[in-house]
């Protein structure tokens, strides 16, 4: 008789938690849908001349009914008044609103234009304009979400980091044999759109010529405001977080580059190091 009751205990346990599981499952579902932004930050960056940058902030509906929903949605986005960018001197808005489709994926991006007119390079701090969805029009379960955006606007001042160069590293896992040959090695930089720059291997070659990796370039793109380079993840592998750039500078009247980087994708890796990089 004992047995059978613990088996009727266990037996209720068992129900409770598949109906407590089961009533957790239906609110997730019935839960609404939510309008936001894609990332929580983005940078923006031009060259300090009188140039105007144009530029767009992704947008999505996202949440778990979201391919359910019939007809458009409406967002209208309001800026939040922590922002240090001012409307008509760091930047403008053509419209604060966004109308998302079914066609498109519930996907859109609001238009934003950076303005340069006035402005001396380099500036003590980036502005910063942080933006929220404040309303949706839409039918069925469709809200904001509560997450912002922070755009920094970035001012550069006239480089030019374009052309061919020469790379060294200065760790000692990669001056010594067998990585040791494979220094110094050539990158080519170019000219993003945006101002920003890409480097054909942007951890100094740390991955492809220190590591089991060979060949294997981890290429990415830098900004550079004035001679100080900004900390960068915009690499191939950064999502790994190997060769994450946390800084460096630029030498205008010598053409070196000077990287610092770290990784955590293997213990048996050194942590950090810093890649020097000659202009030809």
């Amino acid at each position: 008789m004992k047995k059978l009751s613990s088996f009727i205990i266990i037996g209720l346990i068992a129900l409770l938690a598949c109906t407590e599981e089961e009533t957790l499952i239906d609110q997730i579902e019935a839960g609404p849908n939510l309008v936001g932004f894609h990332t929580a930050s983005q940078a923006l960056s031009g060259v300090a001349d009188g140039t105007t940058y144009d530029f767009e902030v992704p947008i999505k509906v996202f949440g778990p009914s979201a391919k359910e929903i019939e007809g458009t949605v409406t967002a209208t986005i309001e800026v939040d008044p922590t922002s240090t960018a001012v409307e008509g001197t760091h930047f403008t808005l053509d419209s604060k609103q966004v109308t998302l489709s079914k066609d498109g994926d519930f996907l859109g991006t609001l238009p934003i234009t950076m303005l340069s007119d006035g402005i001396v390079a380099p500036l003590q701090q980036a502005p910063q304009l942080v933006l929220r969805v404040s309303s949706v029009d839409a039918n069925g379960n469709v809200v904001a979400s509560a997450k912002t955006i922070t755009l920094n606007f970035f001012y550069l001042c006239p480089h030019d980091l374009v052309g061919t160069y020469t790379v060294t590293i200065d760790h000692t896992r990669c001056q010594n044999a067998p990585y040791g040959p494979n220094f110094p090695f050539e990158v080519t930089i170019t000219k993003n759109p945006d101002g920003s720059w890409h480097l054909s291997s942007a951890d100094g070659g740390f991955l492809g010529r220190c590591t089991a990796n060979s060949g294997l370039d981890n290429a990415g793109d830098i900004v550079v405001v004035c001679g100080e380079v900004q900390f960068s993840d915009q690499l191939d592998y950064g999502s790994l977080d190997i060769g994450t750039i946390t800084g460096g500078s630029w030498d205008e009247a010598t053409g070196t580059l000077t990287l610092h980087h770290t990784q955590s994708f293997s213990a048996n890796w050194p942590s950090n190091w810093t890649s020097i990089y000659v202009r030809k």
